[in-house]
């Protein structure tokens, strides 16, 4: 009768462990690429020079914005609705811990300890948004919830929206 939910469980743990390894190897990448920047001749900011992030928000800017995490989102929708859609949310769970590990590393390595600070601004209103929908992606990947339904449809598409729009007109505030 409970089956389900220690598969469950075995599935989000080992998403967990596709993480953390991603944040492992994306902190010794993010270490090297830094580290080589900081000690190279050229001394080459990776983080510092992104203006485009700090400029006021636009319709442009959120309109490029939302195409892009718009797409990110259908391809999660479609890889939950496939037969490969654990092992994809495993590889995309080690991704984003490559990605969040390369880019703490990197902020810390540019800036010091306020780096995390740093970090943790860069991602502040628009990862609330962005949290629930990967947290609703990978609830129907890897439990088995693969029909099209309208309702979690329409509040993906919202969820992407609205963080589409607080990384276009919020985030340069704080960042």
């Amino acid at each position: 009768m409970w089956k389900w939910l220690t598969a469950g469980v075995r599935r989000g743990s080992v998403c967990l462990c596709f993480f953390f390894a991603g944040l492992a190897l994306g902190t010794a990448a993010g270490i090297s690429m830094c580290g080589m920047a900081e000690t190279g001749a050229a001394k080459t900011s990776l983080l510092r020079y992104c203006t485009w992030r700090r400029q006021a928000g636009s319709r442009e800017k959120f309109g490029y914005l939302f195409q892009k995490r718009a797409g990110e989102g259908m391809f999660g929708w479609l890889l939950g609705m496939s037969t490969v859609s654990v092992p994809g949310f495993f590889l995309l769970s080690g991704y984003a811990g490559f990605c969040v590990g390369w880019l703490i590393s990197c902020c810390t390595a540019e800036f010091g300890i306020l780096g995390l600070w740093r970090f943790l601004l860069s991602g502040f209103p628009q990862g609330i948004f962005y949290l629930a929908a990967w947290y609703l992606l990978i609830r129907r990947g890897l439990y088995g919830m693969g029909k099209a339904r309208l309702l979690p449809a329409i509040l993906l598409a919202l969820l992407l929206s609205a963080g589409a729009a607080a990384e276009t007109y919020l985030n340069p505030m704080f960042f």
